[in-house]
C-alpha cells in the first residue's frame, strides 16, 4: 500500500495547480534591454610574406640572393667560404674583367667564352661560378682552399 500512495503523491506532484498553470503566475518585468553599438574596423587580411624583391644589378642585392642560393645548394656552412671566394676574384662585380688573365664574370671565367650568353647577367654569373665550384671541387670551401694555396681556382 505504501507504493501505492507514493505513486499518488507523484501524480499528485506532477500534475499540481502550479504545474498545470492554475494558480497565476506573479508577472515580473522583463528585463531592460540594452543595445551597444559597436564599431567595426576594417580589418586587413592576414598577409602572407612576400619574397624581397632584389635588383640583382645592386652588389649588396645581388648578395643577399647569392647567399640564398648557396645555402639551398650547398648548405648554410658554405654561404661564407663562396662569399669569400667570389670577393676575392671579382669583389662581386657582374662583368668583371681581369685585364691581367683575360678571366670574366663573376666567377672568373677563363676564357670568358665559358661564360657565354651569362655574361654580363647576375643570375647567370652567379649559376656560372655554383656550376664550376660544385663541377670542380664539389664545395664552396674545397675550391676556396685551393685558391688560397694557389692563388687562382
Amino acid at each position: 500500500m505504501k507504493n501505492t500512495l507514493y505513486s499518488i503523491g507523484a501524480l499528485l506532484l506532477w500534475f499540481s495547480p502550479a504545474s498545470l498553470g492554475v494558480i497565476p503566475i506573479i508577472n515580473q518585468p522583463e528585463p531592460e534591454q540594452v543595445v551597444i553599438e559597436v564599431e567595426e574596423e576594417e580589418v586587413e587580411p592576414p598577409s602572407t610574406p612576400q619574397e624581397e624583391v632584389l635588383d640583382l644589378n645592386k652588389k649588396e642585392d645581388l648578395i643577399k640572393f647569392a647567399e640564398k642560393k648557396v645555402k639551398e645548394r650547398f648548405g648554410e656552412t658554405e654561404w661564407q667560404p663562396f662569399y669569400e671566394l667570389i670577393d676575392k676574384e671579382s669583389s662581386w662585380i657582374v662583368g668583371n674583367v681581369n685585364h691581367n688573365g683575360g678571366a670574366c664574370g663573376l666567377g672568373q671565367a677563363y676564357p670568358c667564352s665559358k661564360l657565354g650568353d651569362a655574361y654580363g647577367n647576375p643570375e647567370a654569373e652567379l649559376n656560372w661560378a655554383m656550376d664550376y665550384v660544385a663541377d670542380r671541387y664539389d664545395s664552396p670551401w674545397n675550391a676556396l682552399q685551393f685558391h688560397n694555396i694557389h692563388n687562382w681556382y
